[in-house]
């Protein structure tokens, strides 16, 4: 049976390095200014730091029904079978719209929720995978993946308090006073929710503070991400391998979508479950 698979771009990669991994990208839509754009395909993080800095409104949406529609009627030409694995759906409405395009093809197609973002869709894409190469039955996908994905966790440390402000997440008091005293949230990732887990006092001492979330649950399998800072992802690395853990050579951006939520220069870890 040949299945094919998709995901959103909140995956974090571009799509040539998506189309390597044999991943189908639907993008979503990100609006700076009067400008409706497509997540990689025409917005990207660079120009999402200019839009902060510039002070320009930013917006994002999930893709419509229509654009993975589209994806899936291209796909079933050539496959049996499609499976899209989505951002949680309770950071986004990208799950309600994959399905919403999935029910004309009946059970030909199969929308996942991946609980998590970023490379999270990624390490469910990859189990999904092997199951199926080991036996499971496609109908069962779905609960084998539930599980999976409440197993996923990561944390999220922006640059500054700007994107969480601008997407609604905290008010303008929070904003000050943070920058003020040059205080960051923690964000901690799980069941597909985001929750403050702490609080740090500058970006430097945040990269320690992910690190040491991690180390204990060396070797599981982590993924690293960032929104246009490198530097920083180097950083994390040296400070999780000096605290004992194993980092495994994948790194992902945040694309234009998750850049305009964290703001420019966040950066983060998705673990996968034990034994991933």
């Amino acid at each position: 049976m040949r299945v094919a698979f998709v995901a959103d771009s909140t995956l974090g990669l571009d799509p040539g390095r998506a189309k390597a991994l044999d991943i189908h990208l639907v993008p979503a839509r990100v609006r700076i200014g009067k400008r409706d754009l497509a997540d990689y395909l025409e917005a990207s993080p660079a120009e999402v730091a200019r839009a902060f800095a510039e002070g320009r409104p930013i917006q994002t949406s999930a893709p419509a029904p229509g654009a993975f529609a589209e994806a899936f009627e291209r796909l079933l030409a050539e496959h049996d079978r499609v499976v899209a694995v989505t951002v949680s759906r309770k950071l986004s409405g990208t799950f309600e719209s994959a399905s919403l395009a999935a029910r004309p093809f009946g059970g030909r197609v199969l929308v996942l929720d991946s609980m998590a973002l970023n490379a999270g869709l990624r390490f469910l894409i990859e189990a999904a995978r092997r199951w199926l190469a080991e036996g499971l039955a496609f109908e069962a996908l779905p609960a084998r993946a539930e599980a999976y994905a409440r197993r996923i966790v990561g944390w999220i440390l922006p640059a500054s308090l700007e994107g969480l402000y601008r997407s609604g997440r905290i008010g303008n008091l929070t904003r000050v006073v943070g920058k003020v005293l040059r205080v960051l949230p923690v964000l901690e990732l799980r069941e597909g929710r985001l929750y403050a887990a702490g609080r740090v006092r500058g970006f430097s001492r945040g990269i320690q503070a992910l690190a040491r979330r991690y180390a204990p649950l060396a070797p599981r399998r982590v993924a690293l991400a960032h929104a246009e800072n490198p530097r920083a992802i180097a950083e994390l690395r040296e400070a999780i391998e000096a605290l004992g853990g194993r980092v495994d050579p994948i790194v992902h951006d945040a694309g234009a979508a998750v850049t305009a939520h964290g703001g420019p220069g966040s950066i983060g870890l998705i673990v996968a479950p034990e034994g991933a």
